[in-house]
């Protein structure tokens, strides 16, 4: 099996001005626990459920 047969192709992404609220609904009204961070159409860094709950509350 080959990752393209897998992966998810049509992906939402949040940029750095994003708010972590605005990431949060964005995990649940998608049902995903990541979302990449592009800035210019350019790959920059991934936010995580985990990077939300034990760096932005805890």
């Amino acid at each position: 099996m080959n990752i393209t047969e897998v992966m998810t192709s049509n992906i939402e992404t949040c940029n750095l001005k994003s708010s972590c609220g605005e990431v949060a609904n964005m995990m649940k009204n998608l049902d995903v626990g990541v979302l990449p961070i592009c800035e210019d159409n350019k790959l920059i860094g991934l936010i995580t459920d985990r990077d939300l709950v034990i760096k932005g509350l805890a």
